[in-house]
């Protein structure tokens, strides 16, 4: 008899603790992450990444080429200053900002302790993609950009990048 007590006595402990525990982590508040905001930041460089990828196999095509003067080299350089002209190029600036601001508007709305600093470095990127000595202010001046200034606004928009994901993920 005392037997049947116990294992039932046991059995409602269990229950209780579980019951418990399930209440605990209900008020365990959820992480800032969002998946969606993911998905944006990875579009987001990828589009960024695909366009400094073309500008710099153009900018590697003229500078291979910029030394002969026959005619095939002579359309060739032309074909590539104009495929890698800021006009050519205006549409996958256009598919990045919009992706940028898709992404600012999700996080503010999203809120969170990360928001302040998740803005901060949208920012940054969009500083240094639109800002006044940003990539594409550079572009537009230079028409097509040397493999140089690509190289630069790369490395700064990969810690750019690192450093938004970074946040996300650590949310």
């Amino acid at each position: 008899m005392k037997s049947a007590f116990f294992r039932k006595f046991s059995y409602i402990v269990l229950v209780v603790g579980v019951a418990s525990a399930l209440a605990d982590c209900s008020v365990i508040s959820p992480s800032s992450y969002d998946g969606q905001s993911d998905t944006l930041i990875t579009e987001l460089q990828t589009n960024t990444d695909t366009l400094l990828v073309n500008l710099a196999s153009y900018a590697d095509q003229i500078s291979s080429l910029s030394d002969k003067d026959d005619p095939v080299s002579i359309s060739a350089i032309s074909r590539a200053v104009t495929a890698a002209s800021y006009p050519a190029n205006a549409a996958s600036y256009d598919r990045i900002k919009v992706i940028l601001d898709t992404l600012k508007i999700r996080v503010d709305a999203l809120g969170g302790s990360t928001m302040p600093q998740l803005d901060n470095a949208i920012q940054q990127v969009n500083n240094t993609l639109f800002g006044p000595d940003g990539l594409m202010s550079a572009h537009e001046t230079a028409g097509y950009l040397p493999r140089s200034t690509i190289v630069r606004f790369q490395a700064i928009l990969d810690q750019e990048f690192a450093t938004l994901l970074g946040i996300e993920l650590g949310g």
